[in-house]
């Protein structure tokens, strides 16, 4: 699921496999949904979503990882209706992927005075 984090607009969402060709398809609508603006994308640590980024939103996204580590899984009968506490997530530096020259904005001159 893709959700706006200011208003929590559901821009986006999926449901299949996890793997390469459901997170293709997943990318692409959040393309047709998102702004044409510059934007932020934050994923788990799933690995087939990087590629699909840059092939899909190469030209309006900057992309980084947030990775949660969870603790052991609780017991059987605790594990109906509870998930294991996050020890620590770490989160991966956020890559501005290229833009390619064509969207490239001119630098603007700097004024002499």
């Amino acid at each position: 699921m893709a959700i706006e984090r200011k208003s929590k607009l559901i821009l986006n969402f999926g449901i299949g496999r996890r793997g390469q060709a459901t997170t293709d398809i997943f990318i692409e609508g959040l393309r047709a949904a998102a702004s044409k603006q510059r934007f932020q994308i934050t994923t788990d640590g799933f690995q087939s979503r990087k590629p699909a980024i840059t092939t899909t939103l190469s030209n309006r996204c900057n992309f980084s990882q947030l990775i949660k580590v969870y603790a052991q899984a609780p017991l059987r009968e605790q594990r109906r209706n509870s998930t294991p506490d996050v020890t620590y997530a770490e989160r991966s530096q956020p890559w501005q992927i290229p833009i390619p020259r064509r969207f490239a904005r001119p630098m603007q001159s700097a004024k002499t005075s």
